[in-house]
């Protein structure tokens, strides 16, 4: 499974506690013990966030059109060249919603990207050349 590194800040007496947890063998290691709290919130939040929670959220929000395709995944989207030159032939734009990475292929240009996203929202990581996910992260919501 791929993964995104993150960067938290917390007080010295929390680090402190988590610390003495991996000391004491709770955990083998800081990793460890943010991953497994990570778990059990989204586990407490899961009516919310649970795959079929939001495959509902998605199709709801999706009204295809013959101009626009709505794409959605929970996972990776690999978005590659042959894929955007099947809808810059046919002139239908993408609406991409991701929950996980969005994943642009090197050979993708950010003309192709300007020419082809519809609408973009993406819940974790989006890559690619930097150009293009500086393009889609700053204009997230309409490209």
């Amino acid at each position: 499974m791929e993964q995104e590194k993150i960067t938290i800040n917390l007080s010295v007496v929390d680090l402190g506690k988590v610390d003495y947890l991996v000391e004491q063998g709770f955990y083998a290691n800081r990793s460890e013990f943010v991953r497994s709290a990570v778990r059990n919130q989204l586990k407490t939040h899961d009516p919310i966030v649970s795959d079929e929670s939001l495959r509902g959220k998605m199709v709801s929000l999706s009204t295809d059109s013959a101009d626009v395709r709505h794409v959605w995944a929970i996972g990776i989207f690999k978005l590659d060249a042959a894929l955007v030159k099947r809808h810059l032939q046919s002139g239908v734009k993408l609406s991409v919603f991701v929950v996980g990475a969005l994943v642009i292929d090197k050979s993708v240009t950010l003309d192709n990207v300007r020419d082809v996203m519809g609408t973009v929202k993406v819940y974790g990581s989006i890559t690619g050349q930097p150009e293009v996910v500086r393009f889609l992260k700053e204009g997230e919501q309409n490209v």
